[in-house]
């Protein structure tokens, strides 16, 4: 007999700690023994854990699952390279819950993760490993004081979206991000993660703030980024930054000389 979702979570939170530690490792892991369907339907696994949590009302039963979530994640450290391939995508959906859980208090386990390079190398699908997933959790925790890192994870060259979280890390602050944004628009200009990058900055400081800090570093950008930034601004529906010619001088004598060729 199928169960409703609120007699699946009425049963959860009858769990002591030990059925409630081994259940969220199982649902993490898509090996659900105690639940898996509820009302014809297969919930994602963090997803499910994250609606889970988020219909505790009892402050004990909330600190052990923090608590779970803390000696999971602290698991992570002991794992070899191969032990970490075997489980990546167990440890990709605790890392998005521990993401979307802003009580979760082990951030500087996962930093520490993180500044090791531990995850580094390991794909989780064609265009991003398991590092850029751990980048992004620690991302939404807008962690002060590590500014450098962020840095670093922008600068790097061995991955381009390891500079996707860092750039919404550093997103409060501005004067370092805009010392570095080129960057940002080199390795994502053309594709949705620019657009999505403006958007979050006009979101959160204002399109007037962000228009004049891109005015500011007009001097600094090549023609191609400039392009680029006014292209993504039109795509959120914003009046483009930059006045610029339809051609470069660059451009108009390649294109001059090609013309010249085809004549002959």
């Amino acid at each position: 007999m199928e169960l409703t979702k609120q007699q699946v979570i009425d049963k959860i939170l009858s769990f002591n700690y030990v059925e409630l530690a081994e259940w969220i490792k199982n649902r993490l892991q898509g090996n659900d023994k105690y639940f898996p369907i509820y009302l014809g339907h297969e919930p994602n696994l963090s997803g499910f854990l994250i609606n889970t949590f988020r219909h505790i009302k009892d402050e004990k039963f909330r600190d052990n699952f923090l608590e779970i979530l803390g000696d999971l994640t602290n698991q992570f450290r002991g794992l070899s390279k191969s032990q970490i391939e075997e489980c990546k995508e167990y440890i990709v959906e605790l890392l998005i819950l521990c993401g979307n859980i802003r009580q979760f208090d082990n951030k500087v386990s996962l930093l520490e993760i993180a500044v090791s390079g531990k995850f580094k190398g390991i794909k989780v699908d064609e265009e991003t490993d398991l590092h850029a997933d751990l980048l992004t959790t620690l991302a939404s925790y807008k962690i002060v004081g590590i500014h450098k890192f962020w840095i670093d994870q922008l600068l790097d060259k061995s991955d381009r979206y390891y500079a996707n979280p860092a750039f919404y890390a550093l997103i409060d602050n501005l004067d370092r991000l805009f010392e570095y944004i080129d960057v940002f628009i080199d390795k994502f200009k053309g594709d949705i993660e620019l657009k999505w990058g403006i958007q979050a900055l006009i979101n959160d400081h204002g399109k007037k703030e962000i228009v004049n800090r891109f005015k500011s570093i007009e001097p600094r950008l090549s023609f191609e980024q400039k392009q680029a930034v006014n292209h993504a601004f039109i795509e959120v529906g914003e009046n483009p930054v930059y006045p610029i010619e339809a051609l470069s001088e660059k451009t108009e004598k390649e294109l001059g000389y090609k013309e010249d060729q085809e004549a002959e």
